[in-house]
């Protein structure tokens, strides 16, 4: 077999159909070796001929080293006498992208077309070894490597990027010819393995305007590692469809177990996944603790998706999505803050104007265990698919450890479902803070139907839950919702003023030891309440004008309409804690 060289930024690579050497007829014409240097450049008398041997077409430039400067000549030239000094003669030729640009098609790689409607894309052919080759040499050259449109079938993991790739790359730009033009189809025999594996090698990866589809139930599209180098990567106008089990994954070191100390800076624009049969994670973080900037803009998330689970902290930010179709048939959280140990690294999650549907029990939003940080919700919209749901189902979990405990804040929302806090711990966190504002709440006709407090190990650990200008749906809703409900449940208060409401059908609420109570009013009016009376055990303890009464016994409080008196909904009981 014979084989045709050409020097590629100095590393001798073999070149042809698909990269494949190529073998020698019995009774061709002897081996004629393609240009080395200017000297038998200027000698070939068919150098187009020659180049399209070697499978290079017009869009690759040859450079002639002289020094520091180069000559580009297009494979395409009539004149191949160049003016050169003699000591660039026996430079080595070298091959550069042409205009920036590396178009794969122009290594003899056939995609099948149309993409969409079109033939099995098992049958594609296969263009892994190409495409790692293409890969390499955008990296030597700084330049984008160009996909064309139609179905592309790699089997190869680590085609894009290989495990075994060494040192410091800074730049890898990949770009399709449009979401729904070119398909990148992951057809591998092991699904562990990823299409590309960044091991701390590659810094500013940019993966733009193809769909990545794949028929192997969970395979992963990216595993990324990153101690220092591996960070700045952008994923913009991608979709992923098929049976995806993960995106991008980010771990420890694949050979010592440690867990770095750096992915940052991720971004996923417009990106748009459709993975219905199989759970699908589009970020899941499992490494170190130093996680920042995690952005998510304007993307749609279909089917059984988790859009970040993150293992240990994180800097993340969620806007303008939408999540529709999300039916998974497990439980399934959309994001996940999990509660793994770390060296008290930033935990900061915002979410804003998201649009969800809740198409399932199973179908749930949000999950976390972060010892400390702030979680801030605005613009939430679950109200497109409330008629499936029970009304007393949780959607989201906040889950309280040893540590002081997250701030939530809920703003400008349209919940479903309830909230479930969780304290299993004896010493779980009381600091914890729980704040809705401005928000309606389809399941609810009280703050106390909106709230789970799930503390088998700690019932008394409660955290202060605030409602600003909430309302809720039943007739039992007679105005806004202006309360503190850990202080009704008998949690700690901390601040001085309260206003609790109270439901009017003589159903007994608890207040916290010391509480003095003020005044009961119409939620309506804010005036005096009449013909309703205040009882705690066998005591009347309705409060008389500008004489607060004291509630030293922490006793069960009910509500008593005097006889002939017809009260309905709710009344407003203010007190100091």
């Amino acid at each position: 077999m014979k084989r045709r060289d050409l020097l590629l930024g100095g590393a001798l690579l073999p070149l042809g159909h698909g990269g494949a050497a190529r073998q020698t007829p019995d009774g061709a014409q002897p081996f004629t070796p393609p240009p080395q240097n200017a000297q038998a450049l200027r000698q070939a008398s068919d150098l187009g001929g020659d180049l399209a041997a070697m499978g290079l077409v017009p869009g690759d430039c040859f450079a002639l080293m002289d020094g520091s400067r180069y000559a580009l000549l297009p494979p395409e030239a009539e004149d191949h006498d160049l003016p050169l000094p003699e000591d660039a003669l026996t430079q080595k030729l070298r091959v550069l992208p042409s205009e920036g640009q590396i178009l794969l098609a122009s290594w003899g790689v056939a995609p099948l077309s149309p993409a969409r409607n079109g033939p099995d894309p098992r049958s594609a052919p296969d263009v892994s070894e190409a495409l790692s080759r293409a890969v390499a040499r955008a990296m030597a050259t700084h330049a984008e490597l160009v996909l064309p449109p139609g179905m592309l079938r790699v089997r190869r993991p680590g085609a894009l990027l290989a495990r075994s790739l060494s040192g410091r790359h800074d730049g890898l730009r990949i770009t399709g010819a449009g979401q729904q033009s070119t398909v990148l189809v992951y057809d591998p025999e092991d699904a562990s393995e990823p299409l590309l594996w960044n091991n701390n090698a590659v810094l500013g990866l940019r993966i733009a305007r193809m769909t990545l589809y794949t028929d192997v139930p969970g395979a992963v599209f990216a595993r990324i590692y990153g101690s220092g180098i591996s960070q700045d990567h952008q994923f913009i106008d991608m979709a992923f469809r098929g049976r995806w089990g993960i995106g991008v994954e980010m771990v420890p070191d694949p050979d010592t177990g440690s867990a770095g100390n750096n992915n940052s800076e991720f971004l996923f624009d417009r990106v748009h996944s459709a993975v219905y049969l199989d759970p699908f994670t589009l970020l899941l973080g499992r490494s170190s603790d130093q996680n920042l900037n995690y952005w998510f803009h304007n993307c749609k998330l279909w089917g059984w998706v988790t859009i970040a689970r993150l293992h240990k902290g994180g800097h993340l930010h969620i806007s303008d999505c939408d999540v529709s179709g999300y039916a998974p048939k497990a439980p399934n959280y959309l994001v996940e803050l999990l509660g793994d140990d770390h060296a008290r690294g930033v935990c900061a999650c915002t979410i804003r104007s998201l649009r969800v549907e809740l198409k399932t029990a199973q179908a749930l939003v949000l999950r976390s265990e972060w010892p400390s940080g702030n979680i801030e919700i605005a613009g939430l919209d679950l109200s497109s698919q409330t008629y499936r749901m029970t009304p007393g189902a949780p959607v989201i979990d906040l889950a309280l450890g040893e540590g002081r405990g997250p701030i939530l804040s809920v703003s400008d929302s349209q919940f479903a479902g309830q909230l479930r806090v969780i304290n299993h711990h004896p010493r779980g966190s009381d600091q914890a803070l729980i704040a809705f504002t401005r928000c309606s709440f389809f399941h609810g006709a009280g703050p106390d139907e909106v709230v789970i407090y799930d503390g088998s190990m700690a019932p008394r650990r409660i955290p202060d839950m605030i409602f600003r200008d909430c309302r809720g749906a039943g007739r039992r809703d007679r105005g806004l919702w202006d309360c503190n409900l850990g202080a009704l449940l008998g949690g700690a208060c901390r601040i001085d003023s309260h206003q609790a409401l109270q439901p009017a059908d003589g159903s007994a609420q608890r207040l916290p030891r010391g509480a003095r109570i003020e005044a009961l009013l119409d939620p309506a009016t804010l005036a005096p309440t009449p013909g309703l009376r205040l009882w705690s055990g066998a005591r009347d303890v309705t409060p008389e004008p500008g004489r607060p009464l004291p509630v030293s016994d922490g006793t069960p409080l009910a509500l008593r309409p005097e006889p002939g008196a017809a009260l309905t909904g709710m009344c407003l009981l203010r007190y100091l804690a």
